[in-house]
């Protein structure tokens, strides 16, 4: 059995023992969506295409969440029928967050496409303007080309948003083209999903992956918000699902969209540790992810070993208490790491470096596995008992 696991712009590919999977996310299952987003722009879900939703004159924003602009032919597919629509190149606007790395930026310009590209800089008042204050009393800024614009088009994924409530995906989108608050507080995803129901009724292509062999296929809708809640639907049946029992190897993919800071790390050992059995091995697959150790490290140096910190835990700033998970793992099980840090930080905060080969030995030997493909998208429960 393959499986895929994504984090930071990084695949990699498994193999699983058949019979050994305890937990698999995506899940195998059934999905109503095309199988490509040209397929799911010819026939949207009860909604007219793209062209019929345009008139030739409008000024087109295309808006992308991270895991969309890496997926090929998403982008061009739009543009295809945004030109049947008589829409000129020249009106259409691909609009990238704040969040966006300056390589994925270069790939969107070796497409070839044509457009101009605009990034969101927050930083810059310009970029923004005043869209509606919330119902909570915020004022909310949106980037100023979305807002100007005649048509908006999402592209992009169902996520997990506050408590771990499944959102739309517009709201990664808007996050990265929000200028922050005067707190600097980002916006939560309750406020985004507010911010996106202000914007009228853009256009959708939504992708969810389907839990295809081997590059794990992806699913597509087209359409209106209709068609977004469809996917979040199918996307809630493919990334939740409870353990049938603990795993003697547990590994969790860090995503595209997370998994670069030190408490994100803690948050997925948090559920993790429950999976996993008694000194089995928890690999975290963090990509090229480098977190700033820097506050964390006295803490490890001073405990020791985890169960001195775990005792130490309500003497350490509340803020900072999310170490005490990343212990409780690391004192239930083996914690092996994939990141952009070197052995020794990796050593110092009880776990242990782990290369891709490494990996894909103790996959393919385990007898029992719990794998989780991209863990910002998941909700995992543990093994009942």
């Amino acid at each position: 059995m393959n499986a895929r696991l994504v984090s930071q712009g990084m695949n990699l590919d498994l193999e699983i023992k058949p019979g050994a999977a305890q937990l698999l996310l995506p899940a195998r299952g059934e999905m109503s969506g095309a199988s490509n987003p040209a397929l799911a722009l010819e026939k949207p879900d009860r909604y007219p295409r793209l062209e019929q939703c345009v008139t030739p004159d409008d000024r087109v924003v295309i808006c992308g969440d991270l895991s969309s602009l890496s997926f090929p032919g998403s982008i061009s597919a739009v543009v295809d029928r945004l030109k049947m629509g008589m829409v000129s190149v020249g009106n259409i606007t691909l609009l990238i967050g704040d969040g966006v790395d300056a390589g994925r930026e270069e790939l969107l310009k070796d497409q070839g496409l044509g457009l101009r590209i605009v990034r969101h800089d927050p930083a810059n008042a310009s970029d923004s303007c005043y869209l509606a204050t919330l119902r909570n009393g915020k004022r909310a800024y949106l980037n100023r080309a979305l807002l100007e614009s005649d048509y908006q088009v999402f592209i992009g994924s169902p996520c997990r948003g506050t408590g771990g409530a499944l959102v739309g995906p517009e709201v990664p989108i808007l996050a990265g083209l929000m200028m922050p608050q005067a707190s600097g507080e980002p916006f939560d995803s309750d406020e985004l999903q507010e911010v996106g129901t202000l914007l009228g009724n853009p256009y959708f292509l939504v992708m969810v992956d389907s839990g295809g062999e081997g590059a794990g296929g992806c699913s597509w809708w087209a359409g209106g918000w209709e068609s977004a809640g469809d996917a979040r639907r199918a996307h809630r049946s493919t990334w939740r699902a409870r353990a049938q029992a603990e795993a003697e190897v547990v590994v969790v993919g860090t995503g595209l969209s997370g998994g670069s800071t030190f408490p994100e790390w803690c948050r997925i050992v948090k559920k993790a540790w429950r999976l996993v059995t008694e000194q089995g091995k928890l690999i975290l697959v963090a990509g090229e992810a480098k977190p700033d150790l820097s506050m964390w490290s006295p803490y490890f140096e001073r405990a020791g070993e985890p169960g001195e910190l775990l005792e130490k835990i309500r003497g350490i700033p509340k803020e900072m208490r999310c170490l005490g998970w990343w212990a409780r793992a690391a004192e239930k099980a083996q914690i092996h790491v994939l990141s952009g840090l070197g052995e020794q930080e990796v050593t110092a905060m009880f776990a242990q470096s782990i290369a891709t080969d490494q990996i894909r030995s103790i996959v393919s030997a385990a007898e029992s596995v719990a794998f989780i493909g991209d863990f910002s998208k998941a909700i995992v429960g543990a093994p009942i008992v």
